[in-house]
């Protein structure tokens, strides 16, 4: 009997995903000529379904996990942090712009930040960023916050 676990597994080791393929090679009925070969068809048939049957109450294992990862996501703690970031377009003529983004930061472990703002500026309208940065600032007290803003080393 295989478990979830050897399913998210990879040559004996634990994998952070599972990759199951299964192909399925049968003869036609009417093409079959004798009754050994139908015999081995049907057996064959009966393997494969059991295999199918058990795949399936592994997948709703599977889904019992995915629900309690979503429960941990709706009680999860989190921080919000405040960051603006200074980036170049090097495929469109170095073209400048900078990204304010008010993140909320998860207290779990392998979760990405939930972007709850995003806004972006050309290069040109550099004050225009500093000031709504700075105005984002004063609306959400004791953020934690990144600025980014300095030429890179590779750009003097």
């Amino acid at each position: 009997m295989r478990t979830l676990e050897s399913l998210f597994s990879r040559y004996g080791s634990p994998s952070s995903e599972m990759n199951e393929t299964k192909h399925f090679y049968f003869t036609r009925a009417d093409h079959i000529e004798s009754i050994e070969h139908v015999q081995s068809e049907d057996k064959k048939a009966v393997n494969t379904i059991n295999e199918l049957l058990e795949l399936a109450e592994l997948l709703k294992e599977y889904r019992k996990t995915l629900f309690e990862r979503a429960q941990e996501f709706l009680t999860a703690g989190y921080a919000m942090q405040l960051k603006i970031t200074r980036n170049i377009d090097c495929w469109n003529d170095n073209k400048k712009f900078y990204v304010i983004e008010v993140l909320k930061i998860l207290d779990l472990k392998n979760a990405e930040p939930v972007t709850v703002l995003q806004e972006t500026y050309e290069g040109k309208e550099r004050h225009t960023a500093l000031k709504r940065f700075e105005q984002l600032k004063k609306l959400y007290p004791n953020i934690e916050t990144i600025k980014n803003i300095d030429k890179r080393s590779w750009e003097k």
